[in-house]
This record gives C-alpha cells, structure tokens and sequence, in this order.
C-alpha cells in the first residue's frame, strides 16, 4: 500500500490507521503546518488493508439521519461549585469521570505533559483526571493510546474515552476491527469548533516562554472567575490573565486560521454522533432556560445511546439539570450543523507562520473582534455580578 490509498484530504489525524498496522509501518508525520498525517514505510508494508479498514472516513460509523430521532438533550450544571470553577462549563466531565474511578475505572483524555505538549492520558484516580479537565484548543496526540484501551477492555476494566468526535469515530473503527467487545466502553465527545496545529501551539508556548523569562507550566484557555479569560502560569509561580499574545491565540482559533484542513469538511458537526454522550458549553441558555442560566458555567449534554442514558441515571445525585428542547439548543451551536469555513486568507495566513514564527501573524487578528471581545467580557461581568447579587440577597432574605 501507498500513503496516497489513505484519504489526506480529508484525513483527521485520529491516528486509528498507525494504532491498527501489525507491521509498525505506519507513522504520523507532521507537515509543513504542523499537522499529522500517516506515512507508510514500503518496506514494512505488506498489504494487509488493516489501516483502510480502520479509517472511519473509508467506513462512517454515524448513522444517517431518517434512522434515529433527536438525541436527549439536558442543560447541566454540577453541584459544587468549587467543580464548576475549575470546569470549562458545567462540570458534567468531573461528574462522569467520578462515577467511573468509584467503580475502579480509568479515564483516557488529554492532559498537558512536561513540556506542554498535549497528549492522551489514562487516569487511575482524582488527582490523575484533574489534570486532563478544561479545553484545550490543540489537536492532543494519540500515540498509541488505542492499544491501552484495548487492553483495559479485555480485562473488564470499566473505560472512559474522552475526544474530539474523529478521535471517538477513530477508536470506535479501530475496536471494531480488532473485534474488541466494547461493553465496558463509555465514549464521549465535545462540541468541536477544531483543533489547531500543535506546531503553531509549540511555537507559542516557546515564544511566550522567550517573552516572559520562565517555564511555562499550566495553560488555561477558559479562566472564568468571574468572566473569561486565558491565564498562564510559569514555574516561578507567577500568573498572568489575558497576556496579548494568548488572546491573540484564542482570537486566530476562533476565526478558524489554526485549524486543520479536514475540520472545514467535517462529517461530525451533526446532531447524530458516534458517542454515548457529547457535552459542550451551554450557549444561549439565557434564552432558551433562562431560570437554569448560571454565568459560572452550564453544559449541554446530548445523550446518543441506551448505554449513555442509562449511565446518566446514576449520575444525576451529582448533577442540577432540565430537559431541554434540542431544537431550541440546536439555534445556538453551529458546530452542531455545519462545519466551520476557512478565512479568504488561510493559506497566507500559514505562509507568514513559516516565514515568521507566531510574531509573523498578529496582523491577522482584526481590530473590531477585539472590540467584540470586549463587549462580550462586560456583557457577561454584568451578568455575573447580578447573579452574585441574587445570591447574596437570598442569603439575607434566607438569615
């Protein structure tokens, strides 16, 4: 076989293809923007098909849209606060996760390593899942990660997969063909807007280490007390939120100039996921649930499977949630609809990336976003300080 008889175009870099070769003649290598894509080595290869028959884009395991309904969908909100504030949204991941290390699970996701690379993890307790909570706006490496779930699944071991929605279709394909029995397998994924080139992530991480003098050692792309920002930390201790070289990174990420070609043809931005959960920011909840709005955070949760609900059953001790309507939430998420499109620029945007280096780009972060960023930040501190203000009342009232 030749690299070429696997789909690039459209390759997500779930890596499903390298965990699948008997032979280890498949590697990911990084391209000129830093993406991966699998390499096939000739001289290993013996034309199995083992890698084609584990791509989920040569087989989509999503069903078409007349064959199921609407998944299940609640507006959730964990019932600590403390697990809120240290949770992207709601908290609905910390809630799942304990339920699966009470019953002596493990929980794969990614995690920041030593040199802030983002990798898949496996956690064995809390201390462990903790540090695979919060988004992270770069495509987190697979390794071979299939293999250790595969490995826990033989075993009985009770198995949380946590991805992107092409890294969920990724393993589920890779499982499938090696005929692993997936009963002890939760899978959940998140509403994705992308996932940015961890190159253009290394060289941000490098150039903010050569600004600020120090190690960078935490990396928080949702800090949101009382209202969103990024905040970093070095090894020296020091924190600083909303460092202009960090908005810019999340301003570039949302305006969809860091993010891999495949997410602009992505065939998982669909009501209809090959998960049992799929979990996201709350967005619009203000209209569609306004007495369930909370500014420190809500989850939206679709429930795809009989397996996922009946899990969401044992978890609803830990958890404040509302029915919802999909069709009213669906308004308000567009990665949920259509995939995201690629700015005019996109290619000159990467040019300048590899001519300059992450200073070579802050031209194309337009003045009026930072304005919008702006006004969303005063918009939300207002809500947020009239919540704090409810609930401060109610305390008086309450004594």
């Amino acid at each position: 076989m030749k690299t070429d008889d696997l789909p690039l175009l459209t390759c997500t870099g779930c890596e499903s293809c390298q965990n699948s070769c008997p032979r280890h003649a498949i590697s990911m290598k990084e391209d000129k923007n830093g993406f991966l894509y699998p390499s096939i080595q000739q001289e290993l290869c013996v034309d199995c098909h083992a890698c084609q028959r584990a791509c989920p884009l040569l087989e989509k395991n999503l069903p078409e849209s007349d064959e199921i309904s609407y998944p299940v969908t609640y507006a959730v909100k964990h019932k600590e606060k403390s697990v809120i504030k240290a949770s992207t949204s709601g908290g609905f991941f910390t809630a799942l996760s304990d339920y699966i290390l009470q019953k002596n699970g493990v929980i794969f996701a990614s995690a920041f390593d030593h040199d802030m690379n983002i990798r898949f993890t496996c956690a064995h307790n809390t201390q462990e899942r903790n540090s695979q909570r919060g988004s992270k706006y770069v495509q987190s490496r697979v390794g071979n990660i299939f293999h250790e779930v595969e490995h826990h699944l033989k075993n009985d071991i009770l198995t949380l997969f946590v991805g992107t929605p092409c890294q969920n279709a990724g393993l589920t394909r890779y499982l499938k063909t090696k005929n692993v029995k997936t009963d002890s397998l939760i899978t959940c994924d998140f509403i994705c807007h992308g996932v940015t080139s961890p190159l253009f992530w290394r060289a941000h991480v490098k150039d903010l280490e050569k600004k600020y003098h120090q190690k960078l050692i935490h990396y928080n792309f949702r800090h949101k007390w009382p209202v969103i920002n990024t905040e970093i930390t070095f090894q020296n201790h020091r924190k600083i939120r909303n460092a202009p070289d960090t908005v810019l990174y999340y301003h570039l990420f949302l305006q969809n100039y860091t993010l891999r070609p495949s997410c602009f043809s992505c065939p998982y931005t669909t009501p209809f996921r090959p998960t049992d959960f799929t979990m996201g920011d709350f967005w619009g909840i203000e209209t569609v649930l306004p007495q369930f709005f909370d500014p420190r955070g809500v989850s939206l949760l679709l429930i795809n499977t009989p397996k996922g609900n009946s899990l969401f059953q044992a978890l609803k001790n830990s958890l404040h949630f509302k029915d919802v309507s999909f069709l009213a939430a669906l308004k308000h998420q567009h990665s949920l609809r259509n995939p995201v499109n690629p700015p005019e620029d996109y290619d000159h945007f990467w040019e300048s990336f590899r001519q300059n280096g992450f200073q070579g780009i802050k031209c194309f972060t337009l003045p009026q976003d930072g304005l919008i960023l702006r006004i969303k930040k005063l918009y939300w501190t207002y809500l947020w300080k009239k919540n704090y203000a409810r609930e401060q009342l109610k305390k008086i009232r309450g004594n």
